[in-house]
């Protein structure tokens, strides 16, 4: 079994929400070298139950701007930042004094980074594989979970 196949398991039976998904989306999204904004967004808004599971990438980034979270889609993939700014609004985890006062990419990669859900060797520019998106995603759920 393939690195990132034990990776979407691990991720899938973690995620009951995300079976229905299709599988063309999880190879897609798997394959590409660079997690890719739309389908990284669907997932963390999947997840958190902000969006159906089977509703698309494109409905997952409607709701990302009828959210008003002011995070931008990008062409180059998403960010270290980007992606923990996401999560940390998807989930409604709270920050430090710093990403109280600027909840910006910056800060809140800061804050996933020291909760232990992301890599300290990333910045928050660091464009992040499918592989690294679907990691943070699964401990931050792990993390929530073990909150409950």
């Amino acid at each position: 079994m393939t690195r990132k196949s034990l990776v979407l398991l691990i991720l899938l039976t973690a995620m009951g929400r995300l079976w229905a998904q299709s599988n063309e989306f999880e190879d897609q999204y798997l394959a590409a070298p660079q997690a890719e904004f739309s389908g990284s967004v669907y997932l963390v808004l999947a997840a958190a139950g902000l969006v159906p599971a089977d509703a698309t990438p494109q409905v997952a980034l409607n709701k990302l701007k009828d959210l008003n979270w002011n995070i931008k889609p990008s062409a180059k993939g998403i960010t270290y930042g980007e992606f923990s700014l996401l999560v940390m609004k998807a989930f409604n985890i709270p920050g430090g004094i710093m990403y109280h006062f600027f909840p910006t990419p910056r800060y809140a990669a800061h804050e996933l980074t020291y909760r232990g859900d992301g890599d300290s060797r990333w910045d928050p520019d660091h464009i992040l594989s499918p592989d690294e998106a679907l990691q943070i995603l699964n401990a931050v759920m792990g993390s929530k979970e073990g909150r409950s």
